[in-house]
């Protein structure tokens, strides 16, 4: 999410764009759909987005100041937290697979 921020407040996402899909967002941090979601959802709270379910997502407004800045080590801890998440998934895809080898118990 505070990436997406950053990238709206730099113009990467300039008003007016849409943002990035949800199965793309989801490719480029590692994680899950219910994960993009609830920061899409934040930001559009935020007032920094607009769009519909089933639609494209549109830049709306830039942050503020205050609303993107955090200290390196918060940026640090959210940064193992997508690290660690992305683990957790690839984990699970792998244990889905065993069970699938082994079958029904």
């Amino acid at each position: 999410m505070n990436d997406l921020r950053r990238q709206i407040a730099n113009d990467v996402l300039p008003l007016g764009k849409s943002i990035p899909s949800t199965a793309d967002l989801m490719e480029e941090y590692g994680v899950s759909v219910t994960v993009v979601r609830r920061a899409v959802a934040e930001l559009k709270a935020e007032g920094l987005l607009r769009g519909q379910p089933g639609k494209a997502v549109y830049v709306l407004a830039k942050p503020s100041n205050s609303a993107s800045a955090h200290t390196p080590e918060y940026e640090a801890i959210m940064g193992e937290i997508r690290a660690l998440r992305g683990e957790m998934q690839s984990l699970a895809r792998r244990l889905g697979q065993l069970e699938d080898a082994v079958g029904p118990q």
